[in-house]
């Protein structure tokens, strides 16, 4: 990470420590941070028992995230019918996640956690959307990047 790099992602944490009273940053070690998506800021807390919540910024090898207690929510109640029903078809299960990676890029275990599903099965999964084209690599060049997620591109090769 270069120091242009370092001072574009302290300009990003400032806009939110502007907007919020606490901004918790989650670092991984290598690469060089990139913006990929912006939020608008007047949606970036929510309420949850009478206390205010503050987005966290995910800095990744590749990119920089901002994860709002709006997007969880989304997540979780797109992934409820997984959780609810164990014995769900494998195209309802490939929507499914496809509807969840074009949320926000998702690694194998948050899929696991959000799909109450094996590992092996989510992998499965992810390895016919891959095939199909229908999801992407974030880190396309190393399959096996221990930080790897899988997005939804849209037709012009960005992450939606």
């Amino acid at each position: 990470m270069d120091r242009e790099d370092i001072e574009e992602l302290i300009e990003e944490i400032q806009l939110f420590q502007s907007e919020f009273d606490y901004v918790e940053v989650k670092t991984v070690k290598g690469g060089s941070p990139q913006i990929k998506d912006s939020l608008s800021s007047s949606n970036l807390s929510k309420e949850k028992d009478n206390q205010v919540m503050a987005p966290t910024v995910e800095v990744t090898a590749s990119t920089v995230e901002v994860v709002t207690p709006d997007i969880e929510i989304r997540l979780n109640e797109i992934a409820k019918k997984a959780l609810l029903n164990p014995r769900l078809d494998i195209e309802e299960l490939e929507a499914i996640i496809l509807n969840l990676c074009s949320i926000k890029p998702l690694g194998t275990l948050e899929l696991v956690k959000l799909l109450n599903r094996s590992k092996k099965t989510v992998l499965d999964r992810i390895k016919v959307l891959l095939e199909r084209q229908e999801i992407v690599m974030l880190f396309a060049n190393f399959p096996k990047h221990p930080q790897q997620k899988y997005y939804v591109s849209s037709q012009d090769g960005e992450h939606q």
